[in-house]
């Protein structure tokens, strides 16, 4: 389980990307030197495109979940402007930036991914209960006929 964490115990580096509500830096935790990923989200963006519940199912969907397949929570934090979640920092980018430079996947890289998504969507669901609800951008669309 994600615990609360402090901020100031890790030193912010490059942006990884950037979203509707914030952002997502690297980061490096004081204490061991180790590489995370902090999504740095703006309450007021979230209030203001109602994405509270949103929000909150997502932390604490995160915080039930360990698993090879997912990014993992590692813990979260807020402040007066901002909510944070500090997550594993994975090496290999999004799935929909590769899909984006490709135009297409073959049908092996389809198969492929298809398999690693259907595989972290059981595990989500048989761990939580939860069905999870695909965006468009976290997964390839079906091969055209």
């Amino acid at each position: 389980m994600a615990l609360q964490v402090n901020l100031a115990d890790f030193e912010m580096a490059r942006t990884l990307g950037c979203g509707s509500l914030g952002r997502v830096k690297y980061a490096k935790y004081k204490q061991d030197g180790k590489l995370y990923a902090v999504k740095f989200m703006k309450k007021h963006e979230i209030a203001k495109l109602k994405q509270v519940d949103h929000i909150n199912n997502e932390k604490r969907l995160m915080a039930q979940i360990s698993y090879s397949f997912v990014v993992n929570m590692m813990g979260y934090a807020k402040d007066d402007h901002s909510v944070y979640i500090i997550m594993e920092s994975i090496n290999g980018g999004e799935l929909f930036t590769h899909l984006r430079r490709a135009r297409k996947f073959s049908d092996g890289q389809s198969k492929f991914y298809g398999l690693q998504v259907g595989v972290a969507f059981a595990h989500i669901r048989g761990r939580c209960g939860v069905r999870p609800q695909p965006r468009q951008e976290h997964h390839p669309p079906r091969p055209e006929a």
